[in-house]
This record gives C-alpha cells, structure tokens and sequence, in this order.
C-alpha cells in the first residue's frame, strides 16, 4: 500500500491594501492644490530617501542630496503659491529678509 502525502494547499494572499500615501486620496479629501503642494514639500524627499536607503546609498550622500530636494520642493511650493495668489513672493521674501539683515546690523552697530 503506498500512502501519498497531501499536496500542501497555499493560502490566498491577502487582499491588497489601497497605498495610504495615493495622491488621488489627497486630491480628493485635500483638493488638487493641496495634493501637489504636499507631494512637493514631503513625498518627493520621503521617495528619493527611501529609494536612497534601499539601494544603499552612504548617509552623507543621502543627506546631501535630501537637503537638496527638499529645497527644491519649498522653491517649488512657493512658486505655486506665487502663480495661485497672483504675488511675486519672491520679491516679498526677498525683502523681509533684507529688512532683517538691516535691523540685525543696526542693532549691532547699537549695541557696540
């Protein structure tokens, strides 16, 4: 008599989750300008990190090239925020921080 083993019968794998990070769920619950904005300031560096880190990339280089990003996504933020408020804020910007290096100046000559 030959006794034969039962084939192993694999589960279904279970149901694939929606990604919580989707950008249609921002665009949706957020609005698109919303979306956009918060894909510049956090999912670009949050991408090219993780990408970074899985590939092995040295913590400098990471760093550098996170820091890097991120400026590029606050540029881009406020470029979108210039278009969609219809102000150059780069000229506002620009100003207040001269007005600032003026008073930090003054109050040092002031000060002795």
């Amino acid at each position: 008599m030959v006794v034969q083993t039962p084939t192993p019968v694999c589960p279904k794998p279970p149901p694939s989750r929606p990604n919580p990070l989707n950008p249609d769920i921002f665009a949706v619950l957020l609005g698109p300008l919303r979306a956009v904005t918060y894909v510049l300031l956090h999912g670009g560096l949050a991408a090219a990190l993780g990408s970074m880190w899985a590939a092995g990339w040295p913590w400098s280089a990471s760093v550098l090239a996170g820091a890097a990003l991120r400026m590029s996504g606050q540029l881009g933020y406020l470029l979108l925020s210039s278009v969609t408020m219809n102000e150059n804020l780069f000229a506002v910007m620009l100003a207040n921080v001269h007005n600032l290096l003026v008073r930090i100046a003054a109050g040092r000559r002031a000060g002795g």
